[in-house]
């Protein structure tokens, strides 16, 4: 019988998984590398470990010392999260030797079917259509280029331990191709400990199964570059028919070592038309200050005829690109200036109020002394 669980990994899932565990009357382990020690989910879990430096494959990624804190915690299972070691079969095999219950599929069907050129082979021998493409890892650029020009462009360039988008690249010419190899490569090690890639022939305008806002720190403006920082302030939305599964605080610092996402943003209603108008609310109530996000580039996607009538696919953000560029850059100013004063009035009230009940003659500027001490008259 399960008592305690050790959630072997961080952010949003790891606090999923928690509270889930909460509410089944289980007690959490949470595990953090240097980077996180002041995360949510470390405050939030029965118990806390650090697990080694920033760096994923020192720390999420190390199956010993995630195995070593399991059994010095007495934690009877281990739940992977999504990303790091979920796909891991050797993981899950070792959990397996260590009577540590692994929450998740076992090693063999991972092995089966979590690595993609594995699952490609099995596919086929099964007589189930593919598109065309790799059967075995390519071996370096070169052939990479070789087998992008037999199968024809544009191909898509996927790490075989992937999921979530991370380690793969779109290709729609040799030019392309040496540069995509080596960055998805790179990313595929980087979020799962594994450099392994392939290439499969991509199949343009096919359509895809859910539609969920996804709150990430990243400049739009700038190829979608990671925008690391301390949050200053943050709203988030609430209300019917709202969900977000979020891990930051106000005064949080969203490190450079992991993926960009803040939380995700779910709602749901009688129909899609009525979905779209709550999600148009939501995004118009969430507010985050400090680091660059994406929620205005989201508020745009909202309102894009395609999405709204349901006509897209996945050349969605590239077919609609013009919409998409910022041009309310005026009024999303003035907005941000329009919060800024009104917080400070609320200041100067709130000071005010509790001035009124001390004995004070000073004779002083109230918003000139708010000023000085927000530091408004340094801008």
């Amino acid at each position: 019988m399960i008592k305690k669980v050790l959630i072997a990994n961080r952010g949003e899932i790891a606090l999923r998984v928690m509270r889930s565990c909460r509410e089944m009357g289980l007690l959490t382990v949470a595990v953090f590398s240097d980077a996180d020690r002041t995360s949510h989910h470390v405050a939030y879990a029965d118990e806390a470990y650090p697990i080694g430096p920033a760096v994923a494959k020192e720390s999420y990624l190390n199956i010993e010392k995630v195995i070593a804190t399991a059994k010095r915690c007495g934690a009877d299972a281990i739940h992977p999260g999504y990303g790091f070691l979920s796909e891991n079969s050797e993981f899950a095999r070792r959990c397996k030797e260590e009577g540590i219950i692994f929450i998740g599929p076992a090693a063999e069907t991972m092995e089966a079917m979590g690595d993609k050129i594995a699952a490609r082979k099995r596919m086929i021998a099964a007589g189930v259509p593919v598109v065309p493409g790799t059967e075995q890892p390519l071996q370096s650029a070169e052939e990479a280029v070789r087998i992008c020009n037999e199968i024809g462009y544009p191909v898509m360039l996927k790490a075989s331990m992937g999921g979530g988008g991370k380690g793969m690249r779109l290709i729609h010419s040799e030019s392309e191709v040496v540069e995509a190899y080596n960055t998805a490569r790179s990313e595929s090690m980087s979020s799962f400990g594994d450099d392994t890639v392939y290439l499969e022939k991509f199949v343009e305008e096919p359509h895809h199964h859910a539609i969920e806002c996804r709150i990430c720190a990243e400049d739009t403006e700038n190829n979608f570059m990671p925008s690391p920082g301390v949050i200053k302030q943050l709203t988030e939305p609430n209300g019917i028919g709202v969900r977000i599964d979020s891990y930051v605080y106000d005064g949080y610092e969203i490190p450079i070592y992991y993926d960009p996402m803040i939380g995700k943003l779910i709602v749901w209603a009688t129909t899609r038309q009525y979905a779209i108008e709550r999600m148009r609310r939501v995004l118009y109530e969430y507010k985050i200050t400090g680091v660059k996000t994406n929620l205005a580039y989201l508020k745009r996607i909202m309102h894009v005829p395609d999405f709204v009538k349901g006509e897209y696919n996945t050349l969605f953000i590239e077919k609609n690109a013009r919409m998409l560029v910022r041009t309310n850059t005026a009024n999303e100013e003035l907005e941000n200036i329009a919060m800024i004063a009104a917080y400070m009035d609320y200041l100067v009230n709130l000071e005010e109020n509790v001035s009124a009940q001390l004995p004070d003659a000073r004779p002083i500027s109230r918003w000139r002394e708010f000023g000085l001490q927000k530091g408004v008259l340094r801008i």
